[in-house]
C-alpha cells in the first residue's frame, strides 16, 4: 500500500476515532454527572490528573521509544532493533514496579492529597487502582505500538481506541443499571478494553517480527542511556504541562471547592476533546517525520511539518470557533442549565487552543531531531509561572476560577505560541516566523466560524440537541467550504487527500 494511501487511511480513521471520543465524553460525562452528581464527578477529574503525574516517571522512557524503534527498523538493522526492543521492554517493567508503589501510596493516603467527602473515600480508592492499572497497561503497549508507526498502520490503533471509548460507555451503563452508580465504572471498561488492545499489539509483533522478543541478555545499558538522555527533557516538559493545564482542576479543588472542581473539570472536557483531536492528527504525521529524519531529508521534514501545522491549526480553529459560539448552549444541554452563567469561563478555556495545541506538532518535530532540552526548561518555567499567576489572578479578579483560567490562557499562548516556534525555527536555521505564521493562520477560520455561528444562531434558536446539531453543523460546513475555497494550502491538502489511492 502506498504511503499516500496509508496517510489517508490513518487520517480518516483518526478523525472517526476523534468523533467517537467526542461522543463518548459527551455521553459519559453527562450520564455520570447526572447519576452521581457534580461533586463526585469532580473527584474523577482530580484523580485522573493526579495519576497523570505518574506519567512524569515514564515519559522519559516512552516519549522517544517509538522514534528510536522506527529509525532502527527503517535502517534494517535487526540486531540493533532486537537490543533496543528488549531494552525498552525491560526498562518499562522496572518503571511499572515504581508506578505500582506510587499508586499504592496514593490509594492509602487520599485524604492527604485531595479534599474528599468521607462517603466517597472507598469509591475513589477503587478509582485510583483502576486508573493506575490502566496506566500501566498502556505503558506496556508502547514498544509494541512502535511497529505500527514503522508500518504506517496507525489506523489499527485508532480502531482499538474506538473500541475502548465504546467500552467505557457500556461499562458505565451496565454497572449503573445492574448495581449502582459509582465513580469508577468508566475506568473498569477502560482497563478491560486497553488490556485487549495490548494483546492485539502483542500477537501482531509476535507473528510478524519474531526477532523482537524480550531477553535479559539483550538489555543494552548504552541504548537505554541514549533514550533517557533525550527523553528526560520530554519528561520534564510533561511535568510542566501538568502544572500548565491539568493542575488547574486541582487548584480549583484546593482553593475554591470540590463542587467548582466538578464544574471546571466538566468544562475542561472541551479541552480534552480538542487535545485528543490534536494528538490523533499529529500521530498520523509522525511515521513520515521519523522516516524523513532517518533518511537525512531535513528540508523535506521541515516542509512536511509546515503543511501539517497549518492543517492542524485550521481544523482546530474551526472547532474552537464553534465552541466559542455554541459552547454555552452545548454545556447547558449536555449537563445542566447551571453552565449558562459560566459562558465566559468556556470562552477563556478554549479561545487560544488552536495556537497552543497545534504546537504539539512543533514539539514532536523537536523530539524527532533530538532538540528537547530548551523546550523542557521553558515549559518548567511556564508551569511554575502558571501556578503563581493563577494564585495572583484569583486575588485580583475576586473570582478564583476565572483567575485560574486567565493564567492558563496567558502562559499557554506565550509558551506554545511564541517561545516554542521561535526556538524551533532557530534550531533548524529557518526564518523566525516559519512556524508562528502557520499557527496563527488558524485564527482566520476561527473568526470566520464565530461570525457564521453568530448569524446562524440568530436564525436557529438553539434549545435542544437537534437544533444545536443543526446550527453547529451548518456553521461548520460553511466555514470548511469557505476555507477550502479561499485558502490554497487547505484546498491543495483537501484535493490531495481525495486523490490518494
Amino acid at each position: 500500500m502506498s504511503t499516500g494511501n496509508q496517510f489517508k487511511r490513518n487520517f480518516s480513521i483518526s478523525m472517526i476515532s476523534m468523533i467517537v471520543q467526542f461522543f463518548q465524553s459527551l455521553i459519559v460525562t453527562s450520564y455520570v454527572q447526572r447519576a452521581i452528581g457534580v461533586e463526585a464527578y469532580g473527584y474523577i477529574a482530580v484523580v485522573v490528573n493526579i495519576v497523570n503525574v505518574a506519567g512524569i516517571l515514564t515519559v522519559s522512557l516512552t516519549s522517544v521509544s517509538s522514534r528510536y524503534m522506527v529509525i532502527e527498523l527503517q535502517k534494517g538493522d535487526t540486531n540493533s532493533s532486537k537490543r533496543l526492543f528488549s531494552t525498552i521492554c525491560l526498562a518499562i517493567l522496572c518503571v511499572s514496579g515504581i508506578c505500582v508503589l506510587f499508586f499504592a501510596f496514593l490509594s492509602t493516603n487520599l485524604t492527604r492529597v485531595m479534599v474528599i467527602s468521607p462517603e466517597y473515600i472507598n469509591e475513589v480508592t477503587v478509582l485510583v487502582i483502576l486508573v493506575g492499572a490502566d496506566f500501566i497497561v498502556q505503558l506496556f503497549q508502547v514498544p509494541y505500538l512502535s511497529v505500527y508507526y514503522y508500518e504506517e498502520r496507525l489506523y489499527i490503533y485508532y480502531f482499538l481506541v474506538i473500541f475502548t471509548n465504546c467500552t467505557k460507555i457500556c461499562s458505565a451503563v451496565l454497572i449503573f443499571s445492574i448495581w449502582k452508580p459509582v465513580v469508577w465504572a468508566v475506568y473498569m471498561g477502560a482497563l478491560i478494553s486497553d488490556s485487549i488492545a495490548f494483546l492485539v499489539y502483542f500477537f501482531h509483533v509476535k507473528k510478524k517480527y519474531r526477532y523482537l522478543v524480550i531477553k535479559r541478555t539483550l538489555f543494552n545499558l548504552v541504548q537505554l542511556k541514549k533514550i533517557l538522555k533525550s527523553g528526560v527533557w520530554v519528561s520534564i516538559s510533561k511535568l510542566a504541562a501538568i502544572l500548565l493545564s491539568t493542575c488547574s482542576t486541582y487548584l480549583v479543588n484546593i482553593f475554591i471547592s470540590a463542587y467548582m472542581a466538578g464544574i471546571y473539570g466538566s468544562i475542561a472536557q472541551l479541552q480534552s476533546i480538542l487535545s485528543f483531536m490534536t494528538i490523533a492528527i499529529v500521530n498520523v504525521y509522525l511515521p513520515q517525520m521519523y522516516k524523513l529524519y532517518a533518511e537525512n531529508k531535513y528540508n523535506m521534514l521541515i516542509a512536511y511539518t509546515e503543511k501539517g501545522l497549518k492543517v492542524i491549526s485550521s481544523i482546530l480553529g474551526i472547532v474552537v470557533g464553534g465552541l466559542i459560539v455554541f459552547g454555552n448552549e452545548f454545556m447547558s444541554i449536555w449537563i445542566t442549565e447551571d453552565y449558562i452563567k459560566y459562558s465566559l469561563l468556556i470562552i477563556l478555556s478554549v479561545c487560544s487552543l488552536h495556537v497552543t495545541y497545534s504546537a504539539e506538532l512543533i514539539n514532536q518535530l523537536l523530539i524527532t531531531v533530538n532538540k528537547t532540552k530548551f523546550p523542557a526548561i521553558i515549559s518548567v518555567i511556564a508551569g511554575i509561572f502558571n501556578v503563581l499567576c493563577a494564585v495572583l489572578l484569583m486575588e485580583i479578579t475576586g473570582n478564583g476560577i476565572y483567575g485560574i483560567a486567565i493564567a492558563q490562557l496567558i502562559v499557554g499562548v506565550v509558551r506554545a505560541g511564541i517561545i516554542l516556534p521561535l526556538y524551533a525555527a532557530m534550531q533548524l536555521k529557518k526564518n523566525w516566523f516559519i512556524f508562528i505564521k502557520n499557527q496563527l493562520k488558524g485564527s482566520v477560520p476561527m473568526l470566520l466560524t464565530v461570525g457564521i455561528g453568530v448569524l446562524i444562531g440568530r436564525a436557529v434558536q438553539v434549545e435542544s440537541w437537534m437544533t444545536l446539531i443543526l446550527a453547529a453543523g451548518i456553521t461548520g460546513c460553511i466555514a470548511i467550504l469557505i476555507s477550502i475555497l479561499t485558502d490554497r494550502d487547505i484546498r491543495d491538502f483537501t484535493f490531495q487527500f481525495i486523490k490518494m489511492h
